[in-house]
C-alpha cells in the first residue's frame, strides 16, 4: 500500500453563515451531493453542517491532487457515515487516480471552525 496524496482544509463557520444568508438555495446545491440534501434539510445548524461538508470535500479534492477545479466539484463527492459513525467519502471511480484507491477522512469542528483531513491510499501501488 502507498499514499497517493493528502489534503487538509479549514472553514470558518461565520463565513459560511454569511454565504448562506445571501444564497440560501444555490449555495447548498453547489456544495452538496443530491443524496446529502435531505440530511442538510434536517440539520439543526445548517451553516455548521455546510462548513463541515465543504472542509472535507476540499480536503478530499486536495488528496486527489485535483482541487475543486477541472471537472471535480464539491457536489461530486458524497459524504456519509459507516455503521460506527465514522465519515466516509464516495465518488465516481473515474475521479479516483486509480481503481484501487481508497479515501480515509477525518473531520473535527468547534463553534467557529471545521477542519478536515483526507488521505488517498492506493492498495495496489503497481496499478498507478
Amino acid at each position: 500500500m502507498s499514499v497517493c496524496g493528502i489534503g487538509v482544509d479549514i472553514v470558518h463557520v461565520p463565513r459560511v453563515r454569511r454565504l448562506l444568508s445571501h444564497y440560501p438555495q444555490r449555495f447548498p446545491q453547489r456544495i452538496l451531493h443530491t443524496a446529502e440534501l435531505h440530511e442538510y434539510q434536517r440539520s439543526a445548524d445548517k451553516p455548521a453542517f455546510l462548513a463541515r461538508r465543504f472542509a472535507i470535500k476540499e480536503a478530499v479534492a486536495k488528496a486527489l491532487g485535483k482541487g475543486l477545479t477541472g471537472g471535480l466539484y464539491a457536489r461530486h463527492i458524497r459524504i456519509d457515515h459507516n455503521d460506527y459513525g465514522a465519515p466516509q467519502a464516495q465518488l465516481a471511480p473515474a475521479l479516483l487516480p486509480a481503481p484501487t484507491c481508497r479515501l480515509w477522512i477525518s473531520i473535527s469542528d468547534e463553534r467557529d471552525y471545521s477542519v478536515a483531513y483526507a488521505l488517498c491510499e492506493n492498495r495496489h501501488p503497481s496499478v498507478l
